[in-house]
């Protein structure tokens, strides 16, 4: 008999995550004690205070949401519970994990959404973008890109502040896809329950889960 492993999605969009994971095989569970993953959703900005930065005038966050969540984040960290999160869950992670991000970024609000590429390889996957908020470099592998550098065009912002501030090197790359080894978590900015079992942005979500947070490969810790 196979054992099919068992995820416990937290936040508001249960049901379309929870048949995301049930149709590619897992079962969806009601406590966190019997998930194999803890899998966080979409939806409000993350609180900047988290991560030491003063809030944008674009950014609206709920301070109840975050204090629930960085709480069912460290349960499931404590009870070594695999993590993974998407869209605004997987900035989350990223910032439970000790990372920051761009509180608002023009380019990636679009239904349609664009091409990434895994880090070292040159197949292009479509993607999601429905995001105005971006994981920063400095914590975790990046292990995803988006093709294009143009998303970073400001998205009328008061006059005299940048939209997304920003080195040279971090100009050349918008980081879709971070894993966080020390956490064992997986951060996926696009939206894989979007798409069906068959499509590459949903497949491709569900092969990174299996790699990175159920094998012991040796990736890079940051």
């Amino acid at each position: 008999m196979i054992t099919r492993k068992k995820v416990y999605v937290v936040g508001d969009c249960y049901q379309e995550y929870g048949n995301m994971f049930v149709e590619n095989g897992w079962v969806t569970c009601t406590y966190i004690e019997e998930a194999d993953l803890v899998q966080f959703c979409g939806g409000e900005d993350v609180n900047p205070s988290l991560y030491g930065e003063d809030l944008h005038p674009t950014t609206y966050y709920s301070a109840t949401r975050d204090e629930r969540e960085m709480k069912i984040f460290e349960a499931a960290f404590e009870m070594g519970i695999p993590i993974a999160g998407i869209c605004r869950g997987g900035q989350f992670v990223h910032v439970m994990c000790g990372g920051k991000l761009f509180q608002n970024v023009g380019g990636h609000g679009v239904r349609y959404g664009h091409y990434a590429s895994l880090v070292g390889c040159d197949d292009l996957i479509h993607v999601s973008s429905t995001h105005h908020q971006m994981m920063r470099e400095g914590a975790g592998e990046v292990l995803m890109v988006a093709q294009e550098s143009t998303f970073k065009e400001s998205m009328g912002e008061p006059e005299g502040r940048e939209a997304r501030p920003a080195s040279d090197a971090e100009r050349d790359k918008d980081i879709e896809v971070v894993y966080h080894k020390a956490m064992n978590a997986l951060c996926f900015q696009p939206h894989p329950e979007f798409y069906n079992v068959d499509h590459p942005c949903q497949r491709l979500y569900f092969l990174l889960i299996e790699e990175y947070l159920f094998n012991d490969y040796n990736h890079t810790t940051t």
